[in-house]
């Protein structure tokens, strides 16, 4: 295509575009560009026998290498190439003459460059008064800026005088020569009214001159500092020389000396610690005072004397001493408790093997932080407690870098710092809580080199730089769960497993141990304020429902300031808090306590639930109705909850002899199985075996006793299967007022972790199988006359299952005798 192609009528030229990116070019002036990219090479190649008519824009992005027609200012100038010449490689220099602004109106072609119709753009002179007004303040402002700026010279002053009666011309060459931002030239190029222009340049000199008033402004401040420095410095010098001469002590000479002294008698310093403290000091003596690095230096060696190297504080050897301080100061949890005194047991005897560490795992509000403070004090170790909740950075725990700016120890290193062994207690509190990551980093996964033993001995804190033992070290770590820590940190720990408190245990620790604290710490006397046992269930029950003792001492501390206050106030000094006055310090009850039934029903039978927060009774309700044989389960139930409620009402279809009921009822009603609380999430599957007894009820219509719980996964065989938190649930039952429990055989093993009381007030009925519960939980419940056969059937294998129990023991009666006994059982039903 002829790069001057000339179309019919009155349609305008269509020129190749060469993109501009380094300069603008104006109108009446000649500019040399030199052109790299490959595609304004083609442009020039292709057009330097033709006639030479270019059209020059500028590129809105200067870094693009192939620029489209999107890419580029719609007003350029029209130039005329009137030189080109080869430079380097791939690269040629051409010389234009710019001649008239132009409008790009539409492009015909983007490759191998881009060509465009254009229009001819002509000037709106506007009111010369008002041109040659601001054209004469704008001289102003140049002359001020040339004066100030050492960029331009008196040939630019000159250049600008030549135009000086042109507004149009004089604005051009101006923001042609002066050192602006390419879109400012740009700007000045793109205004049509010479009025608009000129003002455009008005704004953009002001702007630089005032931005070169506050660079000059910047550079005087630095110089005066740079001047006050140097004066200090040699003020100083003199005042050195002065105390010299007078036998004065320089305070950095004996500064000076005085860390050499330290250094050389501190007795428990390791060499390569002593010769980098002596490294420091020399260096800290070639400092200025004035410096930044000084400060920073002497800071370091302050740190690096203060360490408790190799300083260890004499640890308790006589275990009775110490079991009678863990025993005697914490209630509960005694198989923890045993658990911590075999722990110190091991490490007194093998003081030369590095034992594993603590990890105490329990909700919270159970007594691990108070347990971990018992084991320092009977081990007569410094406590350390470092709360890891909310760390999100490594620094925090390994420390900073020196050469970054504001660098500072790690928490752990910080921590030793301030007392005077080095072999304390650490407590980590809340590892669970550390967040995951940072900056692809498991802070979980660095304390893993902190507190294996096989690893502490050469632990490098960042900003110290230096080797550390940490391996003096016994670290407590304690989470409320395991989910959150990773397996390579967990495997590395003895974990010790708490569980929540039951009432009882509440009340004792309130009574032995947070009431006496509490009163001392608010200046009150024993006398003063005296709790009754009543009032003190009564805020368990009714005003905090956890599994620890937090939100229980939250509501005695609020009597005691209650108290307190009054005690300021009128002068009294004596309050019985009852059962009757609870609500005077506490208000309103908060949590009304689950209660049992007042008299069986059909379909209503009670079950047990582990939660945070403790255990709780659950009420599992059912309802029979006209269908097709489908099971209903509501409650917001998760999914193992609603498997089981399906495998338990397929179990009882199958028991359906045994139970008199007709088979066609199965696929004739429909069963709903409701759980009570909706808005509570439920999931588990130990709600089995209450969900079987309400199925049985509403398909045989008979009721279930209200004086019964249960709890237990239920198979599809109608194997009764282990659950969790049986200490829990047990607790919830008697609180309740019911005091029979069924419990699968599996769990009679954790009774033995029942206070004396619970064991002794509640019957426990062990089953292994569900048809084993119905004579126990259902009233009227009589097999149909039909299932004779199945019933001694079922007698037979219940006897004999229990003789061979027994066998096993040394007890019970010869296996013949049983079996003649279960069948005369069955022909007197």
């Amino acid at each position: 295509m002829n790069s001057k192609q000339k179309q019919s009528g009155t349609e305008p030229n269509a020129y190749p575009v060469l993109p501009l990116h380094t300069t603008v070019v104006f109108p009446r002036t000649v500019a040399t560009l030199h052109i790299t990219r490959k595609q304004s090479l083609n442009l020039i190649i292709e057009n330097k026998d033709n006639d030479g008519d270019i059209v020059l824009v500028l590129a809105h992005d200067v870094s693009s290498e192939e620029v489209k027609s999107r890419d580029l200012h719609r007003i350029g100038v029209l130039a005329r190439i009137v030189k080109i010449q080869d430079s380097l490689k791939d690269s040629v220099v051409v010389t234009v003459s710019a001649e008239k602004r132009v409008r790009l109106v539409r492009f015909v072609t983007e490759e191998p460059y881009c060509t465009a119709y254009v229009e001819e753009l002509s000037e709106n002179f506007g009111n010369p008064n008002e041109q040659f007004s601001i054209t004469e303040r704008i001289a102003d402002l140049v002359g001020r800026l040339m004066k100030a700026d050492g960029r331009y010279s008196s040939e630019h002053c000159n250049l600008f005088d030549l135009s000086r009666d042109e507004p149009n011309v004089y604005c051009d060459t101006v923001a042609n020569q002066l050192y602006i931002a390419l879109e400012q030239k740009q700007r000045v190029l793109s205004a049509l009214s010479v009025t608009e222009r000129a003002g455009i340049l008005l704004g953009i000199v002001t702007e630089e001159l005032q931005k070169l008033v506050i660079e000059r402004e910047l550079e005087s401040k630095v110089n005066l500092s740079i001047e006050k420095n140097q004066r200090e410095e040699y003020l100083r010098k003199q005042l050195a020389e002065i105390r010299r001469e007078l036998g004065d002590a320089d305070p950095e000479e004996k500064l000076i000396k005085e860390y050499f002294e330290k250094i050389e008698t501190k007795p428990d310093l390791p060499e390569h610690v002593r010769e980098r403290a002596l490294l420091e000091t020399e260096r800290l003596k070639m400092l200025s005072v004035a410096s930044a690095e000084y400060g920073s230096t002497k800071s370091y060696l302050d740190f690096l004397l203060k360490l408790p190297w190799n300083k260890l504080r004499a640890e308790k050897t006589n275990l009775a001493q110490m079991e009678k301080v863990i025993t005697g100061s914490y209630y509960g949890h005694e198989s923890v408790k045993s658990h911590i005194v075999e722990y110190l047991a091991i490490r007194k005897l093998t003081s030369n093997v590095r034992s594993p560490v603590l990890c105490l795992a329990g909700p919270p509000g159970t007594g691990k932080t108070s347990l971990a403070e018992l084991i320092a004090k009977a081990l007569n170790r410094e406590f350390i407690n470092i709360n890891l909740a909310g760390i999100t950075s490594a620094e925090e725990i390994r420390g900073s870098s020196r050469t970054f700016l504001g660098a500072a120890p790690g928490r752990i290193m910080r921590e030793l710092a301030s007392i005077e062994s080095c072999n304390p207690v650490i407590l980590l509190d809340d590892l669970d809580k550390l967040s995951e990551h940072q900056s692809g980093c498991s802070l979980p996964l660095l304390f893993v080199e902190i507190i294996d033993p096989r690893q502490n001995k050469h632990f490098v804190d960042d900003y110290l730089g230096l080797l550390f033992d940490l391996s003096q070290v016994l670290f407590i770590a304690t989470v409320d769960s395991l989910d959150t820590v990773p397996n390579t940190l967990s495997e590395r720990m003895e974990v010790v497993e708490f569980t929540g408190y039951i009432e009882d245990e509440k009340i004792a620790v309130a009574k032995d141990f947070l009431i006496p604290k509490l009163i001392k710490r608010h200046r009150l006397t024993p006398s003063d304020l005296r709790f009754s046992p009543n009032a003190i269930r009564r805020i368990v029950r009714h005003y905090t429902l956890e599994s620890g003792i937090l939100g229980l001492k939250r509501e005695i501390e609020t009597i005691c300031r209650k108290c307190v206050r009054q005690k300021a106030s009128t002068g009294r000094v004596s309050w019985r808090v009852t059962e009757r006055t609870i609500e005077r310090y506490l208000g309103t009850p908060v949590f009304i306590p689950e209660v049992a039934e007042m008299q069986p029903e059909v379909g209503v039978a009670t079950g047990l639930a582990w939660t945070e927060s403790g255990g709780e009774l659950m009420m599992v309700e059912g309802l029979r109705m006209r269908g097709s044989g489908n099971v209903i389960p509501t409650g917001s139930l998760g999914e193992v909850m609603r498997e089981s409620i399906q495998a338990a009402h397929s179990y009882i279809r199958s028991k359906a002899d045994l139970l008199g009921i007709e088979h066609s009822d199965f696929a004739n009603y429909d069963v709903h199985i409701h759980f009570p609380s909706g808005g509570i999430p439920k999931d588990g599957p130990s709600a089995g075996l209450a969900v079987c007894i309400v199925v049985a009820s509403v398909m045989s219509n008979c009721p279930v006793r209200n004086d019964i719980a249960m709890t237990g996964e239920v198979s599809l065989r109608g194997k009764v299967l282990p659950v969790s938190g049986v200490r829990e649930k047990i607790a919830a039952a008697h609180r309740a007022g019911i005091y029979r429990l069924v419990i699968p055989s599996a769990n009679e093993k954790d009774l033995r972790a029942l206070p004396k009381q619970l064991r002794d007030d509640m019957e426990f009925i062990f089953i292994d199988y569900v048809e084993e519960i119905f004579e126990h939980t259902l009233l009227n419940f009589d097999p149909d006359v039909l299932s004779l056969q199945q019933l001694l059937q079922h007698e037979i294998t219940k006897a004999t299952k229990n003789i061979q129990k027994k066998g096993q023991l040394g007890l019970g009666q010869p296996a013949s005798k049983r079996k003649r006994s279960a069948s005369k059982k069955q022909r007197k039903r």
